[in-house]
């Protein structure tokens, strides 16, 4: 650990390896995620929320891994023919939690500003709850942010709800409204909307692709 160039960031073969890293680290005096930031592999929920910093970590989606097995097995059970070649599914995506949460962005204002709306995207914030926040004009901080992010503070608002939405649909076992209120839509035709905007697909479909077994 303590050849490795910092800032980097280090991809353990699973969440066990990641978690020797986060300790290692430590041991080192080096500081997750500021330094070295550090991914796992397998989405074991109990190590990622048990690991100090809490573990991000790429889901390989088990759950449709699953559905496919039981479908190729009842397929061979009804007798038919199967295709041999080996079936690959994408993996969900990265779960990101602290330890790799670290923002790159010199602007410590325009960092604090962007950190403020990711930490509040459970609730329907707006552009005034963030000037409050960082106590600084709206003019100046719209053009700062926006030199540094290449958006604007609407823009990364905007941005943050739908990505909240598609990871609660992924991970949790929640009806539409409540991942709708939970993701800081006031309405769920809102969520609907804006959610099919961003990711180009309904909510339900969105769900059903990660999690067949559920509606």
């Amino acid at each position: 650990m303590r050849s490795l160039p910092r800032p980097c960031a280090l991809l353990a073969g699973n969440d066990r390896y990641a978690w020797h890293a986060i300790d290692a680290c430590r041991e080192c005096g080096i500081s997750v995620p500021e330094e070295i930031a550090v991914l796992g592999v397998d989405n074991d929920v109990l190590l990622a929320e048990m690991a100090r910093p809490t573990l991000s970590s790429i889901d390989l989606g088990g759950e449709r891994i699953g559905f496919e097995a039981a479908r190729t097995l009842d397929a061979l059970i009804q007798g038919e023919r199967l295709n041999t070649q080996p079936v690959e599914l994408p993996p969900q995506g990265v779960i990101t939690r602290h330890s790799t949460d670290v923002l790159s962005i010199e602007d410590e204002t325009v960092a604090e500003a962007a950190r403020f709306i990711r930490q509040r995207a459970n609730e329907p914030i707006g552009v005034h709850d963030v000037l409050q926040h960082v106590a600084m004009s709206r003019r100046n901080l719209e053009r700062r942010f926006r030199r540094v992010m290449r958006r604007s503070l609407l823009d990364e608002i905007r941005r943050v709800y739908p990505d909240r939405a598609a990871k609660l649909l992924r991970e949790a076992d929640l009806d539409m409204p409540s991942v709708a209120a939970q993701a800081g839509f006031a309405s769920q035709v809102r969520f609907s909307t804006v959610f099919r905007e961003k990711l180009g697909t309904t909510p339900t479909a969105y769900r059903r692709r990660y999690r067949p077994g559920m509606s």
